[in-house]
């Protein structure tokens, strides 16, 4: 071989060694424009990938509760027990949606209500005056910590959302601590009649007073003495049933829970829960604060 021909030799064995490394600097170079998933595809990493950010968000959601309450007068019922129960259902209410300050600044979310509470008659399906009481509280939206200044490259706008955000936030906050206010006074007024007892009909009308496939949660305050034909249609999946027993005697109470619980079980409901009264609020928080 001729000196011209070993040096083109040389050269083409040299440009084969500098492929793989060429290749290698195209493909890190396409990686920052790729997403993570196709870089990973060609070879590189997701830490060669470029890391894209969440939009940028003030505030926090807040969830809003569904509850209903069938609240039993008739005379088979306990009136001290209607009582108490009422009074627990309040406790449960001011409990759920408290300003909690996380640090400073910020806030968590506060739990909005719609209340609906039905009184339990003859005809609690059809009798639209069984309605006692119909509310609702605002959700409050919660507060991420103020921007840090020392994020100089997106201080400046974050700061303006964040300072927007913070005063819609503190207004709606003292709107919806007025309506809680109201929403516990009428609870505390409430005084149901005691026009009969079927207890069914008032569940199913609790049901339709929230739209089709809400997930709530129905407080029967009744001993489940049953008068008259149950109106029962529909779907009931969505709905947690919790029954605070205000019958005279326990023994009423665990004839009642059996007679009841196979109920329960045909009509679909997502879970129910027999408590005495003392113990409604701590049964009601933990299913309200799931929705």
């Amino acid at each position: 071989m001729n000196p011209t021909d070993r040096l083109r030799a040389a050269q083409t064995r040299q440009e084969g060694t500098n492929v793989p490394r060429i290749l290698h600097k195209f493909l890190v170079g396409l990686a920052a424009v790729l997403p993570i998933g196709l870089t990973t595809a060609c070879g590189g990493t997701e830490s060669d990938a470029a890391v894209v950010e969440a939009p940028y968000s003030a505030t926090i959601d807040a969830p809003t509760a569904q509850i209903g309450a069938c609240i039993d007068g008739s005379d088979s019922n306990d009136p001290a027990q209607v009582t108490a129960a009422n009074d627990q259902l309040a406790a449960a209410m001011r409990a759920l949606t408290p300003f909690a300050p996380t640090s400073e600044g910020a806030r968590s979310p506060e739990v909005g209500i719609d209340l609906v509470v039905r009184q339990v008659s003859a005809a609690s399906f059809a009798t639209a005056e069984d309605q006692l009481l119909a509310v609702q509280v605002p959700a409050v939206e919660g507060l991420v910590e103020p921007p840090d200044p020392a994020d100089y490259k997106t201080y400046a706008d974050r700061n303006a959302e964040w300072a927007s955000a913070s005063a819609q936030v503190e207004s709606l906050a003292t709107q919806a601590a007025s309506a809680r206010e109201d929403m516990l006074d009428s609870l505390a007024a409430l005084r149901p009649g005691s026009g009969g007892s079927e207890i069914a009909g008032c569940l199913t009308a609790l049901r339709d007073s929230f739209p089709p496939s809400t997930r709530m949660v129905a407080v029967l305050v009744t001993d489940l003495e049953q008068v008259g034909t149950p109106q029962i249609r529909g779907d009931y999946s969505q709905i947690d049933v919790v029954v605070a027993h205000t019958c005279a005697t326990a023994e009423r109470c665990d004839a009642t829970e059996a007679d009841w619980r196979p109920v329960f079980d045909q009509l679909g409901v997502a879970s129910v829960v027999f408590t005495p009264v003392g113990q409604l609020q701590d049964q009601l928080i933990p299913l309200l604060e799931v929705q």
